[in-house]
């Protein structure tokens, strides 16, 4: 972080979870940012309007905000309940334009924080989905990813369980991952065993995993996606 005075930004901020972020910030004197589509009274050091469902209107704040910010909390979104394409467009799309775009102009050693709610869960269950979608090269081709138009029993195929897709780096990697296991997290509950065996173990009287392919091959990401999703913990890291 730059110094104890940090520089955030707040994506969200106008109600609910955003506005106690926003209002966390001010207690502390931190200088904030409070971004939101609507007109707002959250106390901020700077407000800035943006419509996550538009990319140019992302591109245009990023641009003109400067750079040396520590902290990008992401908690803007609409409920499961909006037209699948909306929930595409913004939960999912605009997150990740909203953090591809701040990372030039963040500190090193910044942190990134996105909030979703339990409409993220089983989002391991649609990773070919997610991974075959047109929007991923293609900004505008939302209205092209298939099946959007009914979201199903699921919800929407993109949206928080997106977010989570992206953030494992399933959307980013390159054709190169490292896995580690955060050991003071670890508790061998196991789980991983069951979708990685093949990377994954419990040696006799051991108490945690190992990890027995720490830099797996390409074809395997989906499977250790999977794994670290099952990890009650969450003790398991992919490094792309």
């Amino acid at each position: 972080m730059s110094d104890s005075r940090r520089r955030v930004v707040v994506v969200g901020a106008a109600s609910g979870i955003g506005a106690a972020t926003t209002a966390h910030f001010h207690v502390r004197g931190d200088h904030f940012l409070a971004v939101d589509r609507r007109q707002h009274s959250t106390p901020a050091s700077e407000y800035a309007d943006c419509d996550l469902s538009k990319p140019e209107e992302i591109a245009s704040l990023v641009s003109r905000i400067g750079t040396g910010w520590d902290v990008l909390a992401h908690v803007a979104g609409v409920p499961g309940t909006a037209p699948a394409v909306d929930v595409l467009k913004i939960n999912y799309l605009g997150m990740r334009l909203m953090i591809e775009q701040m990372l030039p102009v963040m500190e090193p050693g910044g942190a990134i924080v996105t909030v979703g709610s339990t409409a993220a869960l089983g989002w391991e269950q649609r990773i070919n989905a997610m991974a075959a979608a047109p929007v991923r090269e293609r900004p505008d081709s939302a209205n092209d990813w298939p099946g959007q138009a009914s979201s199903g029993a699921h919800g929407p195929p993109a949206g928080r369980a997106g977010c989570r897709y992206f953030q494992t780096g399933s959307e980013t990697a390159e054709a190169f991952m490292h896995i580690t296991v955060d050991y003071d997290l670890c508790e061998g509950h196991g789980q991983c065993l069951l979708a990685a065996p093949d990377v994954f173990d419990i040696p006799d009287g051991a108490e945690q995993v190992e990890v027995l392919t720490p830099d797996p091959p390409e074809a395997d990401r989906n499977l250790i996606i999977r794994a670290a999703a099952m990890c009650p913990a969450q003790a398991i890291r992919i490094l792309n």
